[in-house]
């Protein structure tokens, strides 16, 4: 029999027991914390898709809008599916420029400038599989096309719509997005 106090007593080590359930223990603790790792990582990789998505789908809104409500005098030009019209200039003396909407392939695109110029197409929202502009004047309401005054030309709306069906990118839900922009008054 050893002594209480000797180095060399028989249960004073770890047995191979003991080390093995440890080690199954530790195991198990680090599979539960890389599968709860890996699931936050998914999470947050669709998140940033997804706000990804909304960003892109707010700077365009906000751009278009910014264009529609600096329309110049004048009348907006439909064909297809493309809306043209004068933005007014940035400054006083700046000229007008033309600028102009149109889905391209699977974009809606933002044309700034003469055509004949050379204006280079602006990619404002990838991802959109239709898109449709119906115009408001008073007395007739919304309507797929541009209101006609008396003489059968085409007059200024009062307010613009647009609707567009988008695709799904990065992980973020398909839909429909609708804008609608009110025109400066004419003077």
């Amino acid at each position: 029999m050893t002594p209480p106090g000797d180095p060399l007593r028989a249960d004073a080590g770890v047995t191979l027991v003991e080390l093995i359930v440890a080690l199954a223990l530790f195991a198990l603790i680090a599979v539960a914390g890389f599968t709860l790792l890996d699931s936050v990582l998914r999470v947050r990789e669709r998140t940033d898709g997804r706000l990804e998505r909304l960003a892109e789908m707010q700077r365009a809104m906000q751009i278009l809008t910014a264009d529609f409500e600096q329309a110049a005098p004048g009348p907006l030009a439909f064909v297809g599916d493309a809306v043209v019209f004068r933005r007014s200039g940035a400054a006083a003396e700046a000229p007008d420029v033309t600028v102009g909407y149109v889905l391209l392939g699977d974009a809606l695109t933002r044309v700034v400038g003469d055509a004949s110029a050379g204006a280079a197409p602006q990619t404002l929202l990838p991802g959109v599989a239709a898109l449709e502009w119906s115009f408001y004047a008073p007395g007739s309401g919304w309507a797929p096309t541009l209101p006609l005054a008396a003489d059968g030309l085409p007059r200024r709306p009062t307010a613009v719509a647009l609707d567009m069906a988008v695709v799904a990118r990065n992980g973020a839900p398909s839909g429909r997005l609708r804008r609608v922009v009110a025109l400066p008054a004419a003077p």
